[in-house]
């Protein structure tokens, strides 16, 4: 597995270009009903608690609301973890 730069949120089940980080990078990966997607108040969960597992539905909303930042671990193109992240 090989750790991404961090992304904004993309949406599951469909090959993804997500928009420009801060950064200026971008990747685009694919998601599963196997990807674990864990929140700290912006996906899922309160924010400064302890990570909480979200669905895909919660996922899903965060993304089409914007402004989510996360970390993208990968296995051959495919999102295996996607963390919130807080910088």
């Amino acid at each position: 597995m090989k750790r991404s730069q961090p992304a904004a949120h993309p949406c599951s089940r469909c090959p993804v270009q997500p928009p420009e980080a801060d950064n200026g990078s971008t990747i685009a990966f694919f998601t599963t009903t196997d990807t674990a997607v864990n929140g700290d108040g912006w996906i899922c969960g309160e924010p400064g608690g302890a990570l909480q597992q979200c669905s895909e539905e919660q996922l899903e909303a965060a993304a089409k609301k914007g402004g989510v930042r996360v970390v993208v671990d990968l296995d051959n193109g495919t999102a295996v973890t996607i963390d919130e992240e807080h910088n």
